[in-house]
């Protein structure tokens, strides 16, 4: 039976769904040749309020080893779509049952230049309360972790983080989970349109390794490259 999502979740929903791609973020819209790819932004209430689910990549992995990030991949041909597709790595990177999950909002596809990647964020509700793991037959993840938005806004957990090129984006240090980059933008911007997003100063900046393959320029819309409030 489907349960219907929380008033704030319809809320937090349609708040997503009028992002337009340059409050999101600065870079260009993607070429035609970049690779398409979607993550999967879970949305749900457990009790002490909304929460989503992170991963942490493995060690092993060629391109973003042991990086904090949102289910996801790229996009096969068997796909049909972002949405399915960001439904199908979830399933694949974690222990979420994909009956549970309800779609409700998807972002403009947004192009990650060091990558060469265009990734579509999906935006789904997730009705089952069991604890969500990482896949012990999954070689790309090894964890899955809830993640509270109010811990996520907390001024104390934001950080900006300075890549070795000079660039910039927003990062949070929360429990030991370093998120920045494209996962750091995608949860800063959740947290400014849903509208839990907290006034906060970058008085911590936190530089990358120098091994970091960083984007070209700052990560983020050009309405806000520095903390703040709404």
């Amino acid at each position: 039976m489907r349960v219907e999502p929380p008033l704030w979740a319809r809320a937090a929903a349609a708040a997503f769904s009028a992002a337009t791609h340059a409050r999101i973020s600065r870079f260009a819209e993607p070429p035609a040749e970049a690779r398409a790819a979607a993550v999967l932004v879970l949305l749900r209430d457990r009790g002490e309020g909304p929460e989503t689910v992170v991963v942490t990549r493995s060690q092993q992995l060629r391109a973003h080893a042991g990086q904090v990030a949102f289910p996801g991949g790229a996009i096969e041909p068997h796909d049909e779509g972002p949405i399915a597709a960001a439904l199908r790595e979830a399933a694949e990177e974690t222990s979420v049952d994909p009956a549970s999950l309800h779609t409700l909002a998807v972002w403009p596809t947004l192009w990650i230049p060091v990558s060469g990647f265009a990734v579509t964020p999906v935006f789904a509700w997730c009705a089952d309360p069991s604890d969500i793991t990482g896949r012990s037959d999954d070689t790309e993840v090894v964890s899955a972790h809830a993640l509270r938005f109010i811990d996520a806004a907390a001024p104390t957990r934001r950080r900006i983080a300075v890549y070795p090129n000079g660039a910039t984006g927003p990062a949070f240090d929360i429990d030991g989970l370093f998120i920045w980059g494209f996962t750091g933008l995608v949860l800063d911007r959740v947290l400014h349109f849903a509208g839990w997003e907290q006034p906060w100063q970058p008085a911590e900046v936190v530089e990358l390794p120098t091994t970091t393959k960083a984007p070209p320029e700052s990560l983020g819309p050009a309405e806000r490259l520095t903390g703040g409030g709404r």
